[in-house]
This record gives structure tokens, C-alpha cells and sequence, in this order.
């Protein structure tokens, strides 16, 4: 997979990060700086935050402390942080670590955001 993106998708009161692309010590800083001014920037009405991760072939220890700084963020706003479609890989990685049972998980099968 090249490079490494994040589109950032409304979908009503919901908003969705869309990331394509490692997720590692390269590119986490990145994740971790939109994730963040993203839930503070939600007003009152803005709903919880979804990560899709279904373009995500690997996640290292800088994803995940990434991803946890993202969840910990949401959660100070009265927010939920969902990790939506992750790939084999990073469901796994997220089992061994225990960070499964911390998690809002979503299962599918592909992304359901449409990139355009």
C-alpha cells in the first residue's frame, strides 16, 4: 500500500476518519494531531468518533499510543471513539494487548465510507 492518508468524512452528527496506510512511528504523529483537533473542535451536538481503519494493513506501538491519546481525547468530551473495519492484523494486535476490551469495535467486511 503507498502512503498515507486521512480523509475526514461527516456523516450527520457523526464524524469519520477514514485512514489509508501504516499506521506507524512514521505517519502516528500525523493520526494523532487530526484525531485530536477533531474531537476538540466538536461542538455539543457533534456525535461520537469513528476511526476506519479498513485500509490499515499494520498498526505498531506508535499507532496504538496514537490511537489510545485519540480515545482518551473523545472520551474527555463526553464522546465515545470507535475503530471501525480494522484489518485481520490489527484486530489481532489489538487482542494480544488487551486493548479489545477498551475499545468500541466495529466488524465488517470493507469500509462503509465511499472515498470519492
Amino acid at each position: 500500500m503507498a502512503g498515507f492518508s486521512i480523509e475526514v468524512v461527516q456523516h450527520g452528527s457523526r464524524f469519520v476518519l477514514v485512514v489509508c496506510g501504516e499506521v506507524d512511528v512514521a505517519h502516528a504523529d500525523h493520526l494523532a494531531a487530526i484525531g485530536l483537533l477533531l474531537v476538540n473542535s466538536l461542538d455539543g451536538d457533534a456525535g461520537d468518533v469513528t476511526i476506519d481503519l479498513a485500509r490499515v494493513p499494520s498498526v505498531d506501538q506508535a499507532g496504538v499510543h496514537a490511537l489510545i491519546e485519540i480515545r482518551d481525547a473523545a472520551i474527555g468530551t463526553g464522546r465515545d471513539l470507535v475503530l471501525r473495519g480494522p484489518q485481520p492484523s490489527v484486530s489481532s494486535l489489538l487482542a494480544t494487548i488487551g486493548l479489545d476490551q477498551v475499545f468500541m469495535i466495529e466488524m465488517t467486511n470493507q469500509s462503509t465510507v465511499t472515498l470519492s
